[in-house]
């Protein structure tokens, strides 16, 4: 043991000496601060089951004793208002006595914080008021135990509260528990984030860095407490969520009211408003007729006046009503102009001055024309005027992104156009940024990117970051029919970009077609609106949300706490001093004598292993969901055949949901919204049921498969004969962790992934939670196994192990840096280069970046930060 200390201390200590230690800071004095702001931990609370709801001991491992006074400061956030439960308990050692901190909603929509002696009395009682209180807005709560004047002070922001009960002793051995607790159940929907406990001259202070596992540590690395069921917040970070859908057969306007927390829809005779609090959607019909005829559904809300406005530019019938607000309280229309432009306006930019009653428009796509004209509309004389601004030049674009960065100055970000605008000269992709003084009416270029070959648009709002130096928008190529939206961040200085969480799926057949970003300042949540037309005006609406601030995939899969080494860097100085020189030349020649033989039978292992064919999908009995879908009867025959597409979903989807702990199987609503979201229930109802009775004919020719309905789901049940590669995967991961045969299990799982991805031949985005889910699975589990198996000098498996571990995380540096040091440790020099050019090329094709290490610096040293 102290050997391989000796050996880590010296790779460290070489690696910063030798290395470029000052880039290694610079990324880190970036990387914090993103990281500290999306960081926390969120709790399963009553909705699960009692088993599955989080319990956090936050000294379940180091036991300190406080003497005196002692504070407890955290920050809260309750994401549902109608909620209860203990936020957090408190007990010492040894005492039948433990207090609370509890949240209650009451029946008069008030809610409140209960401080109270579990049991047997309420202590303090607090008030949640609203302009301290919003579901889903962080506080900042404070609990002081005063030991000299008796009393507990508990501060929610800065409103400070106090109780004169004190029951603890002057020296006491606390026990600190969020969430559940032995007898304590109900557990709030609630997350908590940078937890500081403060006693006499000593601080603990957690960050929950973590990203998986159950361990909490504190800022300098020791572990401390550990959490049952628990949910990082830095992948609500990185993970899109959909947070709801909407289809209509009439063109709907959306727009995002802040204040109201809410989206609020039209159609053209109702109003609908999905509020985001209750996940609930309001319809209501209008008092009186939409008087524009909407097109391409522009809209957005005046928060001063509480009014919403609805436009169309062109396009419109002579005499139609081309502006239109409505009061949000009585739903009364009013038309405000029927003036047109000379030319429709494709995604252009819009900018509102609310206290003045004017909006501006930039840019825009029509009738074969491009356009840079600032078009500027008063509301209230119903005037249009085109702005003129000195300064640099705009070329005509539409597809660019805008932000409204101060009250006279906006950001406008890329584009497609061309200097003349005639759309037959064809297009040029901007990656440029100006800011526009609207005082000054000056126009001046920050910055120009080349980023030819990477034809990307941006969408229509940016949203700027809470430092004011970054903006994000999304980027997507626009010109293919299937695509992915991006979020990035671009610097405002120097154009900088970053890549942040990971993709939303958009069909853009349809010019309308459009995706826009909002800050939920209020929530610290970044949404994504997605509205998706088709030839006939119909249109789909989907929201996303994600934490802000988003963070990047290396910030969330290569961050690992650990443990600081300070004590064995103490002891590997004193063995180094006793031992010497002669010590390091016997442990070197008997390393080298012993790497030879080691390392020719883990190439001959590798060589076995590349001749192997994991491709083949043969048997009976048997399903595979990993690369091509196939499907073999009882008797070995293919029957995938027969699988239509609507039928391989549904026969997935059941099959998905039967083999999940704790699950009933799935519901009719459910495989409703995934199959046939667009329509009726009546209709839908009648659909599933011929594929159902479809479905059971088919899986009629495998053995001892079946499908049931209980309990209002729909369940798989199967005996041990049948085969299917997705539950063999699960075992096999689950069988690495619980110390089973490692070696069986680790083939088993390169074998599965090498036939290609998981359920690579479903679009639904349904199913894509399904492939993320299954990704976290191996990221539980395999980084340890890679730390652990490089260290122990197995090379070999390390190589396996990364293989894996690329197949969730193809860009997981953690894997790049150990399967290029396996390959060099193994002498195999030329491999090892051709698995880094491979990687720095994949590198650059998923961050449109150039991969910041030379291989002589990579094969100089794992950075310290990836060994155990």
């Amino acid at each position: 043991m102290t050997k391989s200390f000796i050996f880590i201390y010296l790779s460290g200590l070489r690696y910063f000496v030798l290395t470029g230690s000052i880039r290694i800071i610079v990324f880190f004095f970036i990387l914090i601060p993103l990281l500290l702001e999306a960081q926390g931990l969120l709790f399963n609370s009553n909705d699960k089951l009692i088993e599955e709801r989080t319990a956090y001991s936050v000294f379940e491992y180091e036991k300190p004793v406080f003497e005196g006074d002692f504070g407890i400061t955290f920050r809260l956030k309750i994401n549902k208002r109608k909620t209860f439960g203990h936020i957090v308990t408190l007990k010492a050692q040894g005492s039948l006595d433990s207090y609370s901190l509890t949240y209650v909603h009451g029946n008069d929509q008030q809610s409140t914080l209960k401080f109270n002696q579990v049991g047997i009395r309420n202590l303090l009682t607090i008030p949640l008021t609203d302009q301290i209180f919003y579901p889903g807005k962080w506080m900042t709560v404070s609990l002081h135990f005063d030991s000299a004047k008796k009393q507990t002070v508990i501060k929610i922001n800065d409103r400070e509260y106090r109780s004169r009960s004190y029951f603890f002793d002057r020296k006491i051995r606390p026990e600190l528990y969020f969430g559940k607790h032995e007898s304590v159940i109900d557990v709030p929907d609630m997350s908590i984030a940078q937890l500081e406990i403060v006693n006499a001259s000593r601080s603990y202070v957690f960050q929950f860095k973590e990203n998986n596992g159950e361990i909490v540590h504190n800022q300098k690395g020791n572990e401390y407490g550990k959490v049952i069921n628990p949910n990082w917040l830095i992948q609500e970070s990185f993970h899109w969520k959909q947070r709801y859908s909407f289809s209509s057969d009439q063109v709907i306007a959306i727009s995002f009211n802040e204040p109201g927390q809410e989206f609020i829809m039209v159609s053209q005779d109702s109003i609908f408003r999905y509020n985001f609090e209750n996940g609930r959607t309001r319809k209501k019909g209008f008092e009186n007729k939409l008087p524009v005829p909407m097109r391409l559904g522009c809209s957005f809300v005046d928060t001063l006046s509480n009014r919403l406005y609805v436009y169309e530019v062109n396009d419109v019938a002579n005499h139609m009503s081309t502006v239109a607000s409505m009061d949000l309280d009585s739903l009364v229309w009013s038309s405000h102009s029927t003036v047109q432009l000379p030319q429709q306006r494709h995604h252009h930019n819009l900018f509102n001055d609310f206290k003045n009653k004017k909006i501006l428009l930039f840019g825009g796509f029509g009738n074969q024309r491009l356009t840079n004209e600032f078009n500027l509309f008063d509301i209230e004389s119903n005037t249009w005027e085109t702005l003129s601004f000195g300064g640099d030049t705009i070329s005509p674009r539409y597809f660019s992104g805008g932000l409204q960065l101060n009250k006279n100055e906006i950001v406008l970000f890329g584009g497609i156009g061309n200097r003349s605008g005639d759309q037959s000269l064809g297009k040029i992709y901007y990656y440029d940024c100006y800011k526009v003084n609207l005082e000054t009416k000056t126009i001046n270029k920050s910055w120009d990117l080349d980023k030819r070959g990477k034809d990307m648009v941006s969408c229509r709002n940016m949203i700027l970051s809470e430092d004011a130096k970054r903006f994000y928008t999304l980027n997507y190529p626009e010109y293919m029919p299937s695509s992915l939206l991006q979020l990035y961040a671009y610097d405002l200085e120097n154009g900088t970009s970053t890549v942040l969480g990971d993709s939303i799926p958009i069909t853009s057949e349809r010019i309308r077609t459009n995706a826009n970003l909002y800050a939920n300042t209020i929530t610290g949540e970044i949404f994504c609106v997605v509205q998706e037309f088709e030839l006939s005006g119909a249109n789909e609406i989907k929201i996303y949300a994600i934490n802000s601030p988003p963070v990047s995939r290396q910030m969330i899969y290569n961050y690992n706490a650990k443990k600081a080494p300070v004590f064995w860097f103490i002891l590997v100085a004193i063995v180094l001093m006793v031992s010497g020189l002669v010590f390091i030349i016997f442990v070197w020649r008997r390393k080298r004598r012993n790497n030879r033989d080691i390392c020719f039978k883990q190439v001959q292992r590798l060589k076995t292993d590349a001749d192997k064919n994991y491709t083949e999908s043969n048997g009976i009995n048997a399903v595979w969901l990993f690369g091509n879908f196939k499907v073999n009867s009882d008797k070995g025959k293919d029957i995938s055949y027969l699988f239509s597409p609507n039928i391989k979903q549904l026969f997935i989807l059941i099959l998905i949901h039967s083999v999940r702990e704790h699950s009933a199987g799935v519901s009719s609503e459910i495989i409703y919204d995934v199959l046939w979201p667009d329509k009726s229930v009546k209709h839908a109802k009648n659909l599933k049921n011929v594929t159902l009775n479809q479905l059971r004919k088919i899986i009629s020719e495998l053995k001892g498969v079946e499908i049931i309905y209980e309990q209002k789901n729909f369940k798989l049940i199967y005996e041990q004969n049948f085969q299917c590669d997705y539950f063999e995967f699960l075992e096999a991961v689950k069988g690495l962790d619980i110390s089973m045969p490692e070696e069986e299990n680790l083939s088993q799982i390169i074998k599965i992934i090498k036939r290609g991805r998981f359920l690579k031949f479903l679009e639904n985005e349904y199913f894509d939670r399904e492939k993320k889910e299954l990704e976290l699975e191996i990221l539980k589990v395999i980084p340890l196994k890679i730390k652990r198996s490089y260290q122990s000098k197995n090379y070999y498996k390390t190589i396996r192990y990364c293989e894996v571990l690329f197949y969730a995380d193809p860009l997981n540096e953690l894997a790049f840096y150990h399967k290029i040091h396996s390959y060099w440790h193994l002498n195999l020099k030329e491999e090892a280069r051709k698995k880094y050019n491979a990687f720095i090329v994949k590198y650059r094709e998923f961050l449109d970046d150039d991969f910041p290490y030379t291989f002589s610096e990579v094969i100089r040293e794992i950075p310290g930060d990836l060994l155990l």
